[in-house]
């Protein structure tokens, strides 16, 4: 398996901005937190620090930005625990961190940039609530999942071992990265199931797949939908290196690799599919989403202040000399 890995711990779904950072700081013992400048800097520090971790041997988890997937909020080295995040992120504040966990100020060269989340936030998330109201619309009712597929996870399950279980919470993806699956293990996988039928089909499935999987002691990384937080992407079992796909929450579709299993939820069924013009009008509104948050950060990155390579240095060598063991 890679050794680093890329996620999303924050999005701007259909039911509003959420984080699952909270979650994550359980598991760390220092925070670096990055004052000053603008996110485009903070990413720059992150990215640059990351690689310099990676190069000493470190196993690095990079989270991106929901505002912009190409760029980055935080990082955590679970092995050494410890994480750096931005500091102007919503969840970067005292009310979410743990009673154990010890929070570390840095400061970057540069006023800190006004940042206006709350006026962009409501903009962007109107376009994703209406992105969920089109979801809504056409999907197969929840009840006719459950009556059809109760039974369907115990296909799958026979593979899974009693084993310390541990569950872990994501975003399939990024307003401004579109309906993409989440790639970043799929090179790793040495099953993959997928999951087709009418359009949110699969949320049932993928619940029950959860629980027996945690049920059985596995470790999972459970992906949500951005457009609807509650329905399961992705299932990635971490021991076993098995994944599952939902391919019925309107995410585009995968290309089928040999060793695939598909199953179809849809056969003899006649309601609307994860395609079309449900799907079309979905994707519409998550670009329009996307392109207001392209140009408040265009306007934002304007104040930035550029470091020098010996300023990045600087900070760089702080932090590992002071998280190293």
């Amino acid at each position: 398996m890679k050794k680093n890995r890329h996620y999303f711990a924050s999005a701007f779904t259909g039911r509003g901005y959420l984080s699952f950072w909270a979650d994550h700081f359980q598991e760390l013992k220092r925070l670096y937190l990055l004052q000053g400048n603008t996110p485009g800097t903070h990413s720059l520090v992150l990215r640059s620090l990351a690689l310099a971790l990676t190069d000493r041997g470190y196993s690095v988890n990079y989270y991106h930005r929901a505002e912009d997937h190409l760029m980055v909020e935080g990082l955590t080295v679970p092995s050494q625990g410890f994480g750096v995040m931005s500091g102007n992120h919503p969840y970067a504040v005292q009310k979410f961190f743990p009673a154990h966990l010890e929070a570390v100020i840095v400061e970057l060269p540069g006023s800190a940039v006004p940042n206006n989340m709350s006026t962009i936030y409501e903009r962007v998330l109107k376009f994703v609530k209406s992105a969920r109201e089109v979801y809504y619309s056409g999907s197969w009712t929840r009840s006719t999942a459950a009556e059809q597929c109760a039974s369907g996870a115990n296909f799958w399950i026979e593979e899974f071992q009693e084993k310390p279980s541990s569950l872990r919470h994501y975003f399939a993806g990024s307003v401004s990265g579109g309906l993409n699956f989440p790639c970043d293990f799929f090179e790793c996988c040495k099953k993959r199931y997928l999951i087709r039928g009418p359009l949110g089909s699969g949320a049932v499935v993928m619940n029950d797949i959860l629980v027996e999987a945690l049920s059985r002691r596995y470790t999972v990384e459970a992906y949500h939908s951005i457009i609807e937080p509650s329905d399961l992407v992705v299932l990635f079992i971490l021991e076993i290196q098995v994944a599952v796909i939902n391919g019925t929450c309107c995410y585009n579709e995968l290309s089928l690799l040999s060793g695939d299993t598909v199953w179809d939820l849809g056969k003899g069924v006649v309601v609307p599919t994860c395609s079309g013009t449900s799907h079309e009008e979905i994707k519409l509104k998550l670009a329009a989403a996307g392109k207001e948050l392209d140009k408040y950060h265009k306007k934002l990155e304007k104040g930035e202040v550029y470091l020098t390579a010996e300023e990045i240095d600087a900070i760089i060598s702080r932090i590992i000399r002071e998280t190293a063991s």
